[in-house]
């Protein structure tokens, strides 16, 4: 996270990248916060919002049969899991404080809710199920090749920082 801050007000943008087990999601935010400068204590809330995507797709997390059916075609279950893309936006606040050790220097603790809606277009039809016309089939009546989707979601997550004021 990086930004501007004017005495009570801090605008800046934010990257976050969450490791989770069947996947990876990636976020790009701007940040809007408002701090109660109270000595050595800071507590804030901020409000943030932008742009969220899924990153990478964990392939034993689904059976690759049952969404790309190319058997005997060179298919493996990360071309399917690759296959998969959704983005969408998201959208929270957080409340925290932080400790000044000396100006520069401090720590802090917040917790943050936050609502995400990711889409997803339908999957493209394999390059290597083309040319097999009993996986074409197959493609064509699965409907992942034929419906988008659509998902909501919601996040808490509570955090520690070290930051640095320059």
């Amino acid at each position: 996270e990086a930004g501007v801050r004017f005495v009570w007000l801090t605008l800046g943008m934010r990257f976050r990248y969450e490791m989770l087990q069947p996947f990876n999601i990636w976020q790009l935010d701007a940040v809007l916060g408002f701090h109660i400068p109270a000595g050595k204590w800071d507590p804030y809330v901020t409000l943030h919002g932008g742009y969220a995507a899924i990153g990478s797709l964990d392939p034993k997390s689904f059976d690759a049969s049952q969404v790309l059916p190319c058997t005997g075609t060179g298919c493996s279950s990360q071309d399917a899991a690759n296959a998969f893309s959704s983005r969408g936006g998201n959208v929270g606040f957080a409340i925290g404080a932080d400790y000044y050790f000396v100006p520069a220097l401090s720590i802090g603790v917040d917790a943050s809710f936050e609502l995400l809606f990711l889409h997803r277009d339908p999957l493209p039809i394999p390059d290597a199920c083309k040319a097999d016309p009993s996986c074409s089939a197959a493609v064509t009546s699965n409907s992942l090749y034929q419906k988008s989707g659509d998902a909501a979601g919601v996040g808490l997550l509570a955090s520690a920082h070290l930051a640095l004021h320059l």
